[in-house]
């Protein structure tokens, strides 16, 4: 099963089709239909739109970057909506809203799929429906940082990147003192988390760099 058709099976199985066959028959849209419903000319709109994400990614790579693998970076963006409209998407007292949390294919610069959820959810409850992928690179801000979810990744033989939260307990467990000599990487350590959940969340050794950005004139 490739991606597209992965992603289409997930988002029809909890597509309300009662709901849409009713809106259906109340504008009559299927009257003078004899074989292609509306409900055909969605799927087949809906399984070409994903297939062509696909293709639309092999067509897109151009030089690949210096470590093998995919590179995935994973973010969210809240549309605003009608309340009046869409008041199921409640969001704020006055304001509806809807999120898509979306990967992008860092290499050619396109969406491998769309979760749609209310705007009230939290950026990070929306790492339980990523499709992860063996040996795949996954890019978080600081916002996602949550061990027990990132674990998860890496006991699939996956990676990730993510900021590191202020007060973040640890002890380090080895360091490469030739770092801070070469470019912007300011350190490069092997690290253990210490907390009390923490240390429980997330078992394993974790990789922390610290490098300064000159466009941003801050180290991170």
């Amino acid at each position: 099963m490739n991606s597209g058709t992965y992603i289409f099976s997930q988002v029809t199985s909890v597509l309300p089709k009662r709901v849409f066959d009713g809106i259906v028959k109340k504008y009559g849209r299927d009257k003078y239909v004899k074989g292609y419903s509306c409900w055909n000319h969605l799927m087949v709109t809906m399984y070409g739109q994903l297939d062509m994400m696909s293709i639309a990614q092999r067509k897109r790579i151009g030089s690949p970057f210096e470590l093998n693998g995919k590179f995935y970076a994973f973010d969210s963006t809240t549309i605003d909506l009608c309340l009046s409209l869409f008041p199921w998407a409640d969001f704020r007292k006055t304001k509806a809203g809807i999120k898509a949390h979306t990967p992008l294919d860092i290499v050619t610069q396109i969406p491998v799929y769309i979760n749609i959820t209310n705007a009230k959810v939290a950026d990070v409850n929306a790492m339980d429906g990523i499709p992860y992928e063996p040996f795949a690179y996954y890019i978080f801000d600081h916002g996602y940082n949550d061990f027990e979810r990132l674990y998860s990744i890496n006991a699939i033989s996956s990676y990730f990147v993510v900021r590191e939260k202020r007060r973040m307990k640890y002890e380090i467990v080895a360091s490469d003192d030739e770092v801070p000599n070469q470019g912007n990487v300011l350190l490069d350590q092997t690290i253990r988390l210490t907390g009390q959940k923490t240390k429980h969340y997330y078992p394993a050794a974790l990789r922390r760099i610290v490098y300064y950005s000159p466009e941003h004139k801050r180290t991170l």
